[in-house]
């Protein structure tokens, strides 16, 4: 994974970042955050463009807001 942009801040205490693998199309993609304030991270892996890994939680309804809207505004469903 290549990060696409700058690492962010949202909601509060993560800090986000997302990527692709390069010259892939996007059938290839990771968001990731770290919660600054417990030290927990999350990520979330969309390969050959249809399969969802999460990692950090025990499933999905549990990542953080923007991993959650990118799962989702991927094709991702609960």
């Amino acid at each position: 994974m290549e990060v696409a942009g700058e690492l962010h801040a949202e909601d509060g205490n993560l800090i986000v970042g997302s990527g692709n693998a390069p010259h892939d199309g996007g059938t290839n993609e990771a968001m990731f955050a770290v919660n600054t304030a417990t030290g927990k991270y999350y990520a979330v892996l969309f390969t050959d463009g249809k399969t969802f890994n999460a990692f950090g939680v025990a499933n999905m309804r549990e990542l953080p807001a923007p991993l959650l809207q990118w799962f989702q505004n991927k094709g991702g469903k609960l």
